[in-house]
């Protein structure tokens, strides 16, 4: 599981943001913050993998979030989110190399996929007509790491495989 911390003071924006990464929670631990201060609070006591911060803040803004984590964090991805940028925001935003743009009014819709990209996520697909079995023997003999969203007669399960081995399943029912 990655670790993502969202940032903005926009607390609707917040909300939507983080609803639609906790819709990957088999991928994704994620958490919120409403400002700088605890935003950096935050990330002194949890390790974070990617972080998506407006650029608007009160009390320290954006930039200086962004400057302060390629400083004191390279390892964390930024993505930084605006509404409707204007080309001088835009240049001040290409300062930072390491950080990717997005504007919430025309991309929000590619969010969730820029995240599972940038944290290397592998996601999505289908196996039809080949049964449970077979398949996590292939698994296993791949040394595969992955969730499996198991569905059947209209019943869904998950099962977790960490290098090839069963290491965890859920179902409505059990666990």
């Amino acid at each position: 599981m990655k670790n993502v911390l969202v940032v903005d003071s926009d607390q609707i924006m917040l909300k939507t943001l983080t609803g639609l990464l906790k819709s990957h929670g088999e991928f994704l631990n994620v958490f919120d913050a409403g400002n700088t201060r605890q935003a950096i609070e935050l990330l002194q006591q949890t390790p974070i993998d990617i972080v998506i911060s407006a650029i608007r803040l009160p009390m320290v803004d954006g930039f200086r979030l962004v400057s302060k984590l390629t400083k004191d964090y390279p390892s964390i991805k930024v993505i930084i989110m605006t509404k409707d940028a204007n080309a001088l925001l835009r240049v001040s935003i290409k300062r930072f190399p390491a950080a990717v743009h997005l504007d919430q009014s025309r991309d929000i819709s590619m969010l969730t996929k820029r995240v599972f990209t940038e944290l290397q996520i592998d996601y999505g697909g289908r196996v039809r007509g080949i049964n449970l079995s077979s398949f996590l023997l292939m698994m296993e003999l791949e040394k595969c790491t992955c969730t499996l969203q198991v569905t059947c007669k209209n019943q869904t399960g998950s099962l977790w495989m960490h290098d090839g081995e069963l290491v965890a399943a859920k179902s409505s029912n059990a666990e």
